[in-house]
C-alpha cells in the first residue's frame, strides 16, 4: 500500500471531520493510505504577507520537515492549509535569506536537513497526476450518472496563481474533470470562482451572505441540482448559512453542499457513518435516494 504523510489541519478535526474521514477512508478503498503526521500544529490559518513576520513560517517549516522523514511530498485537503503550506514552502525554497531566519527557531537536524524540494500537495492532484482519473474511473462501484454537480472553485486553493501553481483560478476544470471520472455531470456557471466572503463572515455577515446566495443561485440556475468544494470555509458559507438564505428570501430553494472526498465516497460505495452526512445542514439524502445512489 502506498502511503503518504498527510496533515489534516485543524477544521478537518474539527468542524470537517467528513472530509476529512471520507478521505482516509476512499483512499484506503483505493489501495492508498493518508498517514497522519505525528505531533502536528495549526499552520497558521492564513498565510503572512508581512516579509519579516518569520515566526509565522514556523510552523509550516515543522510541519514540511516532519513529513520530508518519510517522503518528498505532504499532502493536505483543507485549501487554508494547502495555502499556508505550499506557500510558504516556496518562500522557504526560494528566498535564502529568509529560509536561514525561519530555520533558527528550529532544531539543528532540520537546520542541516531543510528539504527544500518537497512538493505540497492537494489531495485532488493524487488523483489526477498519480492515479489519473481514467484510472480512478475505472475504480468506481457505483457511477453518479445523472447527478448534477456544480464544481465551486475555492479562492484558497487557486489563488494567488503564480504561487500555488495549480490552474489558471479563471478557467479552472480539475474538479469538473473529476466529477466526469465518478460519473456525474458537471455543471459550469458563470459564479464557479466567486469569493463566497468567507473572511468576512465574521465583520460583514450580511454581505458575505449575499455572495454565497449569489452563488447557489448561479448554480441552481445553469441546472445544477448540487454543488462540490474542497474547502471547510465555503461548505459553511454555502451550506449552514442556507437556513439564512430561506429566512431572508421566500423563493430561495435549498441545494445540497457535497464535499470533494463525499462524492468519492458514494462512488465507492462507503458506509453512510463515513460519508457523514448528518453534519450536512441541507441533506443531501432525499436527492441521493431519487437518483438511486443510495
Amino acid at each position: 500500500m502506498v502511503s503518504y504523510p498527510y496533515f489534516p489541519g485543524c477544521a478537518l478535526s474539527t468542524k470537517a471531520k467528513a472530509l476529512d474521514i471520507c478521505a482516509r477512508e476512499a483512499m484506503k478503498s483505493l489501495g492508498y493510505e493518508l498517514k497522519e503526521i505525528e505531533d502536528w500544529t495549526c499552520c497558521g490559518a492564513v498565510f503572512s504577507l508581512a516579509e519579516d513576520e518569520h515566526i509565522r513560517l514556523v510552523s509550516p517549516a515543522r510541519t514540511i520537515f516532519k513529513s520530508s522523514k518519510v517522503s518528498d511530498k505532504l499532502v493536505t485537503l483543507c485549501s487554508a492549509c494547502f495555502n499556508v503550506l505550499r506557500r510558504s514552502q516556496k518562500v522557504l525554497k526560494e528566498n535564502k535569506q529568509r529560509r536561514e531566519r525561519v530555520l533558527n527557531y528550529m532544531d539543528e537536524e532540520a537546520v542541516e536537513n531543510y528539504p527544500e524540494n518537497l512538493k505540497v500537495i492537494h489531495l485532488i492532484e493524487i488523483f489526477r497526476d498519480e492515479i489519473g482519473f481514467e484510472n480512478l474511473s475505472k475504480e468506481i462501484k457505483k457511477h453518479l450518472n445523472g447527478l448534477k454537480i456544480a464544481p465551486f472553485y475555492d479562492c484558497l486553493t487557486f489563488r494567488p496563481p503564480k504561487e500555488m501553481e495549480f490552474e489558471d483560478p479563471e478557467n479552472p476544470r480539475i474538479y469538473s474533470n473529476y466529477i466526469t471520472a465518478l460519473g456525474g455531470e458537471p455543471i459550469d456557471f458563470p459564479y464557479r470562482s466567486e469569493c463566497c466572503g468567507a473572511h468576512i463572515s465574521v465583520s460583514n455577515p450580511e454581505v458575505s451572505l449575499e455572495c454565497s446566495m449569489r452563488i447557489l443561485n448561479s448554480a441552481r440556475l445553469a441546472g445544477a441540482e448540487a454543488l462540490l468544494t474542497s474547502c471547510p470555509l465555503c461548505h459553511y458559507n454555502l451550506d449552514a448559512r442556507q437556513k439564512e438564505m430561506a429566512e431572508k428570501r421566500i423563493d430561495f430553494k435549498p441545494m445540497p453542499v457535497f464535499y470533494l472526498t463525499q462524492l468519492l465516497g458514494i462512488a465507492l460505495e462507503l458506509p453512510e457513518n463515513v460519508l457523514g452526512f448528518e453534519k450536512n445542514y441541507v441533506s443531501p439524502l432525499p436527492l441521493l435516494k431519487e437518483k438511486g445512489l443510495l
